[in-house]
């Protein structure tokens, strides 16, 4: 795997990471409304409210980067050992979770708009991430760690689905992922059984459901490279399906939640349009290589860090400077003033944390 192939998609990684944050702002600070003053629907700043509202599916784009980049170094063939396999993955997602639940539940003593906590039961179930799942189905002190129980179920399924995808091939995995991703989700429906799912998102994209991603990941990893001229025709057409079917979710909307089939199938709808921009990013590309390139390349590295601390952040700043009569521009400020201590906070975590570890676990450990 060359650099520029690992740049570039840390550069897609980066833009992923931004659109979560910029869609909390959105949604926290109250843009949309605003926007939507200056013009109405179709006009530009329908068009930028659109876009930041679309944010959240850097998540799903997150999930299909891991299939593919955990994918790419058993290429030839070899199985993971699955101690230095396992032990590396939990030194990526644990240590920087950990330190940032000391930071919060230090500073919530002094910094207003950091989540309350007390010693429990609750507590540990957040230090080791067992949030959202049975018997306690405790919520996490920083609303995006919903998703970290989800990739580290995929770490742990991932020789198991490496395995199968030997065994039954690409069509046979999304098939079988297909079948979990449906049945996951049609359970939920029947299971609470409510006038809107809104609430039970988190259950609707737990793993059996988001399993769908990360195996087009894994199917990306094994394709032939492309050709330049089918590289670029691909990133074409990723776009227009995420922007067509996000565009299709708007205009379902009030029905969406109510258990519109939009709703049922996202999964597998979502997961190729992504796939097809991490499968022609495998490849320098004409006009591309701006994701291989500062600024995108650092906020790639600590993409992780920028998706941890986002949230937190944004909910202090909110808890300051927020007012409700407060202009446009005033909410740009506190979204520039969010992503400079955010940047700050993920730049000292990956520094003094998650790079020595992966660095150690390289020196380490072989595969």
């Amino acid at each position: 795997m060359s650099n520029q192939y690992m740049h570039q998609l840390h550069g897609l990684r980066a833009l992923a990471a931004l659109g979560v944050l910029i869609f909390h702002w959105g949604a926290l600070f109250g843009i949309h409304p605003q926007l939507h003053e200056h013009g109405g629907i179709y006009s530009i700043w329908w068009w930028i409210s659109f876009f930041i509202g679309s944010g959240w599916v850097g998540v799903m784009v997150f999930f299909v980067l891991s299939g593919t980049v955990l994918s790419t170094p058993y290429l030839s063939g070899k199985t993971p050992v699955l101690s230095t396999f396992y032990l590396r993955r939990l030194l990526r997602i644990y240590p920087a979770v950990w330190l940032q639940l000391l930071v919060m539940m230090v500073g919530s003593f002094w910094i207003l708009g950091l989540p309350a906590w007390q010693w429990g039961t609750d507590l540990i179930a957040n230090f080791l991430l067992w949030i959202h799942l049975p018997p306690g189905h405790v919520k996490p002190l920083n609303g995006v760690w919903w998703t970290l129980p989800v990739e580290l179920g995929f770490y742990l399924c991932f020789p198991l689905i490496l395995l199968l995808f030997r065994r039954i091939g690409a069509v046979g995995l999304l098939v079988l992922a297909a079948l979990l991703s449906i049945s996951w989700r049609l359970g939920v429906f029947y299971y609470f059984n409510t006038e809107s799912y809104a609430p039970y998102q988190v259950y609707l994209d737990a793993l059996p459901s988001s399993i769908f991603y990360f195996c087009t990941g894994i199917l990306v990893a094994h394709a032939a490279q492309p050709e330049r001229s089918r590289a670029y025709q691909s990133t074409l057409l990723g776009l227009a399906l995420i922007i067509a079917l996000l565009f299709y979710l708007v205009v379902v909307l009030d029905k969406y939640w109510a258990g519109h089939w939009l709703l049922l199938f996202w999964p597998l709808l979502c997961a190729p349009g992504i796939a097809l921009l991490v499968y022609a990013l495998r490849q320098p590309l004409t006009g591309y290589q701006w994701l291989a390139r500062q600024p995108f390349k650092w906020m790639g590295d600590t993409s992780f860090g920028i998706y941890l601390w986002h949230f937190p952040v944004m909910l202090v700043v909110h808890r300051y400077f927020y007012s409700a009569d407060g202009s446009l521009a005033q909410n740009v400020q506190w979204l520039l003033l969010s992503m400079v201590l955010t940047f700050a906070l993920a730049g000292l975590s990956f520094k003094y944390v998650e790079a020595p570890l992966i660095q150690w676990g390289r020196r380490r450990f072989v595969g």
